[in-house]
């Protein structure tokens, strides 16, 4: 009932809080950590009453809960289950399996983008392309029945790949592994969970079920429709339920299961080559380990694969790749009326060139690949864009700092305007130095949060 913030380097205590509602199933809350380390999901377990929230989201940038569940994940609501997310550091969208659909949301606000119908997501599991332009989802479909004797049984057994294109939400291609492979019969009481992994380089995916670890050609399940997907097997000890890939790709890391009712039980974890596909080595004096465990491998601060910016360096990401800058909303899914205000007061001949970032609330002018080029002015860089609330209530005011150095801060002006397509909020920023920088527009309990590189090249207002 209780959530701890460590700090890894010395194990410290940074943060302890209680969390509302009973947390007693299985041990605890399950919790569900976003690929880019900022958003911590935790499920609870429902009231008796039936009242209470079945998730809240943990904000790891401010160590605290957010006061309610955002918008975007209002439909991940399953009780006992965390919503399994995806995402990437520099990748702007994260994703979420929520009961029985994909979602894509803005990795900074958690905004809803996309939504695509999927199977059920009880043990589920989800990942993204290193490139961030694929989304892999693994979904057990389990047939339970009853009873032999007194007892349920697995009657079919089915796992489903799927492959969506991260850009438009469109399913690419789906797998019955089943029809490749032999898949495993479900453990009652195990908890359904399948697991996916993928290398480094985006090539290989790596798939766990029971006491079978599948290695797939990624690019042949892109395709799949197009030619047969090429697949390896390893048979395990036992029954696994946990797994991660180390960062370099080399090495999977796999927890034996430790609940249901097991045919075979392992202790410890294996280690597997990703190369060969073997198991290289067991550590079986580990201690047991609880029903719900979280296992992530990622760099350690300061190893090769860091990154190469000089020590004491204050220079910023300086291209799109490097600095995750925010996807402007896809034309056809801006709102008439803010095109109408855009258009009415613009030299832009139709809404094919317009570029805006927001959600139903809040709406802001944007450059259409994420970098400010403005006008160079005293060392900085010099922008105006043009701010809709969707009610005029109020003065907005806006926050604007780098991202390598949150002291360094942005200036604002702001008057109101106004065209035959309505009004609208004039918005002068002054960036002191170029860089990444995140952006916050706030009007009393609204707000919108962006990041944009500022290039200082010379490109005119947008």
């Amino acid at each position: 009932g209780e959530l701890t913030v460590y700090d890894t380097a010395t194990l410290r205590i940074l943060h302890q809080e209680p969390v509302d509602g009973p947390a007693f199933l299985l041990g605890g809350n399950p919790i569900s950590l976003s690929g880019d380390g900022r958003w911590l999901v935790v499920a609870h377990h429902p009231q008796p009453d039936g009242g209470g929230r079945l998730v809240s989201v943990f904000d790891t940038r401010t160590v605290a809960f957010l006061s309610g569940v955002p918008p975007g994940l209002f439909d991940c609501t399953s009780p006992w289950l965390a919503p399994r997310l995806a995402g990437r550091p520099v990748h702007a969208q994260l994703y979420a399996l929520c009961n029985d659909a994909v979602v894509a949301l803005d990795a900074r606000t958690l905004v809803k983008w996309w939504q695509a119908k999927t199977h059920p997501a009880r043990g589920a599991d989800l990942v993204l392309s290193p490139d961030g332009a694929y989304l892999y989802a693994m979904h057990p479909q389990i047939d339970v029945r009853c009873c032999r004797g007194s007892s349920v049984y697995v009657e079919e057994t089915n796992l489903f790949l799927s492959v969506w294109d991260t850009e438009t939400g469109r399913l690419n291609s789906e797998v019955n592994l089943g029809e490749l492979v032999h898949v495993p019969d479900a453990t009652i009481g195990r908890g359904d969970g399948a697991y996916l992994a993928i290398s480094p380089d985006g090539r290989r995916l790596y798939v766990l079920w029971e006491d079978r670890l599948w290695d797939v050609d990624a690019a042949t399940v892109q395709a799949s429709g197009a030619g047969k997907v090429a697949i390896r097997e390893v048979a395990l000890p036992a029954p696994a339920d946990g797994m991660t890939i180390n960062s370099d790709g080399r090495e999977l890391y796999i927890l034996p299961a430790t609940a249901g009712d097991l045919p075979r039980r392992g202790r410890g974890m294996w280690t597997v080559d990703a190369a060969r596909l073997a198991i290289e080595r067991q550590t079986p004096d580990w201690p047991d380990l609880p029903s719900m465990a979280l296992l992530y491998s990622a760099h350690a601060p300061g190893t090769a694969n860091a990154s190469s910016t000089p020590e004491g360096s204050n220079s910023p990401p300086s291209n799109g790749e490097e600095c995750p800058v925010s996807p402007p909303v896809a034309r056809e899914n801006i709102p008439d009326h803010i095109a109408n205000a855009i258009l009415a007061g613009s030299s832009q001949p139709d809404r094919t060139q317009i570029s805006v970032y927001g959600h139903d609330l809040l709406w802001i002018t944007f450059p259409p690949d994420g970098i400010v080029r403005g006008v160079s002015r005293d060392g900085g860089v010099f922008e105006k864009f043009l701010f809709f609330p969707s009610t005029w209530k109020g003065v907005p005011s806006f926050l604007g700092r780098r991202l390598d150095d949150p002291t360094i801060r942005a200036h604002f002006g702001i008057s109101s305007g106004w065209t035959s397509g309505g009004s609208f909020w004039v918005v002068g920023a002054s960036f002191p130095a170029t860089g990444c920088w995140e952006v916050t527009a706030r009007l009393q309990d609204d707000e919108l949060q962006f990041i944009v590189e500022v290039s200082g090249e010379s490109g005119g207002a947008w």
